[in-house]
């Protein structure tokens, strides 16, 4: 009986014990960064950027994009905690061929 006893005891206090990541979260505190890229590849005519700000559960930011009809879209977007939104923006005037754009050669593969 007593073997029973010590064993229920010992599950009670693992219960008892919160995780440790949990702990280390709290000590850290709500999320904060700030970042930004940008890309352009002539040789492909991939061009694209991004740039994010976030203070908690507060976040703005926006990215680019170079589409293939010679346009760029940019959509901003936030989040201050109760939703996002994003609104998206288009600049330039649609073409057929972009000069932007240009054929790459593909390296053809025999099997």
């Amino acid at each position: 009986m007593f073997k029973i006893l010590a064993l229920v005891l010992l599950v009670s206090a693992a219960r008892a014990a919160p995780p440790a990541y949990h702990q280390a979260y709290e000590e850290s505190g709500p999320a904060q960064y700030e970042f930004a890229y940008a890309i352009a590849d002539p040789h492909t005519g991939d061009y694209h950027s991004q740039q994010e700000h976030r203070d908690g559960k507060s976040v703005v930011g926006q990215y680019s994009l170079h589409e293939a009809d010679g346009t760029v879209r940019i959509v901003k977007y936030s989040d201050d905690g109760h939703g996002f939104n994003a609104v998206v923006e288009r600049q330039g005037n649609p073409s057929e061929a972009s000069a932007g754009y240009k054929n790459v050669a593909v390296p053809q593969y025999r099997y």
